[in-house]
């Protein structure tokens, strides 16, 4: 799957910014290679730009307002959702 997602990125280089209710932006991190049997968009094998916020970024209850995404060259998009979660923010168990 990396080869493919790779291979449909070319060289895009996607930039996703979050603008939360107070007026401040935050800059989400590179996008990152998902994939889902049952996918938001495809119906199977969804292959997916994923981003998201650093520790921190995005607190718990953070009002969103805006999202911008954009890529500095050519990009074939099927579709774009929004999926929240504190998962990563979660300590791990030591």
């Amino acid at each position: 799957m990396a080869e493919e997602f790779y291979s449909n990125m070319r060289t895009a280089s996607v930039r996703a910014v979050v603008t939360v209710a107070a007026g401040q932006k935050v800059i989400l991190a590179v996008p990152s290679q998902s994939w889902s049997e049952v996918g938001q968009i495809a119906k199977h094998n969804e292959l997916a730009a994923c981003v998201r916020g650093r520790p921190g970024d995005l607190p718990i209850g953070t009002s969103i307002s805006s999202i911008e995404i954009t890529a500095a060259s050519r990009l074939e998009v099927e579709g774009v959702y929004w999926e929240s979660t504190n998962v990563f923010d979660e300590a791990k168990p030591r």
